[in-house]
């Protein structure tokens, strides 16, 4: 269970900076496009199925958690980049007449 959650992460930040407040061009058009950030199951079924039906060495995990971190950072900074540009986006909030 701890891995899923590390897998999923990530890509629930990123599908959180793309929908919040509103859904961005990418996501607004086709819901389905929004699974691509999902792209960390089928990692967590790769590291499921090597380390059950391969030979479970330090090599093999060294690699597994190679492709875990590149995932996370890449969406991790996808999702950065998304916040930027919704900051740099954004009015300047009104709070009122003074």
């Amino acid at each position: 269970m701890y891995e899923v959650a590390w897998l999923l992460q990530p890509a629930l930040f990123l599908h959180f900076a793309l929908t919040f407040p509103e859904r961005r061009g990418y996501v607004a058009g086709i819901p389905a496009r929004c699974a691509v950030v999902y792209a960390g199951l089928a990692l967590l079924g790769v590291q499921v199925l090597a380390l059950r039906f391969l030979q479970a060495s330090e090599r093999l995990r060294w690699n597994l958690d190679r492709m875990h971190w590149g995932y996370s950072t890449l969406l991790f900074v996808a999702a950065a980049a998304v916040l930027v540009d919704s900051y740099q986006r954004a009015g300047t909030p009104s709070f009122g007449s003074s």
